[in-house]
């Protein structure tokens, strides 16, 4: 009888995982690189688990929650709720949806852009401005 080793594919936990791992680092202002560093591997594996292409194991995760500050905790915070029967689960769903568009290349311009922004009036003001695009667009 052949033994059957588990499969290395990626899951949709793994990719959301990831996903979130981008947005802390975003958050901190830190580059690719600098993680890359601060956890002893290259810039490049940092985008292979970005981009959901390589599987993170559990030390590597738990040296990037120490990096960047976070429990480890952090990156699995509601991946097993049910959105149908659970209102945190709801909530849980628009925070991934938030993820998706905070590491789209537009969300990311956007987040840097909107971070260089230092007058509150100016953010407020912008931020005005989009919803009333977003209004127009309902229309």
């Amino acid at each position: 009888m052949e033994e059957r080793r588990p499969s290395r594919r990626i899951i949709e936990f793994d990719i959301e995982i990831e996903r979130r791992i981008r947005v802390q680092r975003m958050l901190r202002d830190a580059t690719q690189t600098d993680l890359a560093n601060a956890i002893g591997i290259t810039f490049q594996q940092i985008q292979k688990y970005e981009n959901g292409s390589n599987r993170l194991s559990a030390g590597r995760l738990y040296r990037i929650a120490r990096f960047l500050g976070v429990p480890v905790t952090a990156f699995f915070d509601g991946l097993e709720a049910d959105s149908s029967t659970n209102p945190q689960a709801a909530a849980t769903l628009a925070y991934r949806e938030l993820l998706t568009f905070v590491t789209s290349p537009e969300g990311e311009r956007l987040f840097r852009a909107f971070a260089q922004i230092r007058k509150k009036e100016t953010q407020r003001n912008l931020i005005r401005m989009v919803e009333s695009l977003s209004d127009d667009e309902m229309s």
